[in-house]
């Protein structure tokens, strides 16, 4: 039998994974809205590169959340670990996710794309493993597998239309 404040704590816990897939999905809203987009007005239309732009853009701003989102948790565990190097390893490579979504957007536009799709990847699969292995909440790891499906779409779907 279960007291009151674990049916509290459980009800809780389940509002925070919905607010999670929630917010996650509506944050890819805009991502899919703006592929759909740059296949509607096609290559050869004068808004296609400014439209592709946004993408990138957007798409940055994605990755730097995530990475940012990888800097605190990184610091959190970093206060528990006992493994030499792991509190410089972890944001360092959180840092990367921000410099890689600048990149993204500097870069030509093909590369940019090409490089956010893989730090969307990277970031996913990361998340995903910190999952598996105890660092992040289990319940992130499919979270985190159909968002990053649904980016990676997006981003095909995008560089389909501009190929």
């Amino acid at each position: 039998m279960t007291s009151d404040a674990d049916d509290l704590k459980l009800r809780s816990y389940d509002r925070q994974k919905r607010l999670v897939w929630m917010l996650g999905l509506a944050g890819l809203v805009p991502l899919a809205a703006i592929a759909t987009l740059l296949v509607a007005v096609g290559k050869g239309n004068a808004l296609a590169e400014p439209i592709l732009n946004v993408f990138r853009i957007y798409s940055a701003i994605i990755v730097a959340f995530l990475g940012g989102a990888r800097w605190g948790a990184a610091l959190f565990h970093s206060l528990e670990t006992t493994i030499p190097g792991q509190r410089v390893i972890a944001p360092f490579w959180a840092v990367i996710a921000a410099l890689a979504a600048a990149l993204g957007i500097l870069m030509p536009a093909t590369y940019g794309m090409l490089l956010l799709l893989l730090a969307h990847c990277a970031l996913g699969a990361w998340d995903s493993l910190s999952a598996s292995s105890g660092s992040l909440p289990r319940w992130i790891s499919p979270v985190r597998i159909v968002l990053t499906g649904l980016a990676v779409f997006s981003h095909i779907l995008a560089m389909i239309a501009m190929a």
